[in-house]
């Protein structure tokens, strides 16, 4: 379970530091994310980015914490 949550963890850095790099550098694909369908809120690629690689690194976090354990069984 710790080498999933590693794993998910450097997955997580790498969604973060491309989404850094594309806020960094004005990156516009020409789309933005309407955020909740309100049309008011339109976030850029980049902070999208960011978002979901904190949600993962949050989850490789829970999983590094919380290994899955098996049950001991008494003699």
């Amino acid at each position: 379970m710790r080498r999933v949550a590693l794993i998910s963890g450097v997955l997580g850095l790498l969604i973060v530091g491309d989404g850094v790099y594309q806020l960094l550098a004005n990156y516009n694909s020409g789309e933005t994310q309407d955020l909740l369908h309100l049309g008011k809120v339109m976030l850029p690629d980049g902070l999208t980015l960011i978002i979901s690689g904190a949600v993962v690194l949050v989850v490789a976090v829970i999983a590094f914490l919380l290994p899955a354990r098996s049950p001991q069984q008494k003699a």
